[in-house]
């Protein structure tokens, strides 16, 4: 396992980013119960911790998506960190809602693109992939070339493989759900494995 996935958990769990709870399962919002969450927005109030995040995120886009012109967050979760990314690679960004807002000028992706551009979307997590794969249609009918999203943690479930293959993309994350099992307890690593294997 990579340097990198291994120090990515590490500052997960120092900044308190990881919660394992095997009595009191966690609801995602893709409603899939879980023992383990990851909750990516308390990274914003560490800045040592957060520009280590973006400095990787940047890296790995620059590895794999060397051509991108523009950068395209999920809202809310990853706005902040796609703004440092984007501002690192000196790109523009974009964010992408939900659903169309229902007031002002109605629009689902806020900022300035060009139709054709070559684009990427930073989500915070990935769990199902469902709410990225919506993010990635959303960018589509709005004309973005887009094929690679990019993540800082993912649960490795079989479901978002599945999502993200059926709708011709690929999903690169900073690290996920076997890195940070080796730092688990006998006890915890039986009872996510078993939750793992009993996801689609």
């Amino acid at each position: 396992m990579s340097d990198v996935r291994n120090e990515v958990v590490k500052v997960l769990k120092d900044c308190g980013a990881i919660f394992i709870n095997t009595k009191e399962f966690f609801t995602y919002s893709s409603g899939i119960k879980s023992p383990i969450y990851c909750d990516n927005r308390v990274l914003i109030s560490y800045p040592t911790q957060r520009t280590f995040i973006a400095n990787e995120l940047a890296k790995l886009i620059m590895q794999k998506a060397p051509d991108c012109e523009i950068i395209a967050a999920t809202a809310t979760g990853a706005i902040a960190h796609g703004a440092w990314v984007a501002q690192i690679l000196n790109k523009p960004l974009v964010y992408i809602l939900s659903k169309n807002k229902t007031h002002g000028r109605a629009k689902m992706i806020e900022g300035v693109f060009e139709l054709g551009q070559k684009c990427v979307i930073i989500e915070d997590l990935i769990s199902s992939g469902q709410s990225s794969i919506n993010a990635l249609l959303a960018a589509r009918a709005h004309g973005l070339n887009v094929d690679k999203i990019f993540s800082i943690f993912s649960y490795e479930l079989n479901q978002a493989k599945e999502n993200f293959a059926k709708n011709n993309c690929e999903c690169f994350s900073l690290s996920g759900f076997s890195a940070f099992s080796s730092m688990l307890n006998e006890d915890e690593l039986k009872i996510l494995n078993e939750w793992r294997n009993a996801q689609k």
